[in-house]
């Protein structure tokens, strides 16, 4: 079938060239951009290196102004939950939706971006996300 005489003949042509090194970024990035906000955070706990989080503790509220939402966002035993933030807790970190994209797709750097308050529990849970190749060999791993 056509398929798998693409496959067949993709395969071959990795073994003959190799695999290609790619210059675009991992996904989808125009879709990953119009997501909303909680499902952009949701996003990161896909790409976390769970062994690199270990036994790291993060904790912080994120508002988010442009949707006026505000979240917790929490790291523990190398995983990461989050949910609306409570009446009670307050925002460490202000930021808009299109600012949260660009930081978690690799667009931005945490000193280019426009952020109110502390950056840092962000730029550590951004830093324990792992980059995927956009390709990937069929034949050879």
């Amino acid at each position: 079938s056509g398929p798998w005489r693409s496959f067949y003949l993709s395969g071959a042509q990795e073994l003959r060239r190799g695999r290609r090194p790619s210059d675009k970024r991992p996904g989808p990035s125009g879709q990953i951009r119009e997501l909303p906000a909680d499902q952009l955070i949701d996003s990161c706990s896909t790409r976390l290196n769970a062994e690199a989080a270990g036994e790291l503790y993060l904790a912080f509220v994120i508002h988010v102004q442009d949707v006026d939402e505000t979240w917790f966002v929490e790291l523990s035993n190398g995983v990461l939950h989050h949910r609306r933030a409570r009446p009670d807790e307050t925002a460490t970190l202000h930021l808009d939706r299109q600012t949260l994209a660009g930081l978690i797709l690799g667009e931005l750097d945490m000193a280019s971006a426009t952020i109110k308050g502390d950056k840092s529990p962000l730029a550590n849970l951004l830093s324990l996300l792992d980059l995927f190749e956009f390709w990937f060999g069929i034949v050879e791993p």
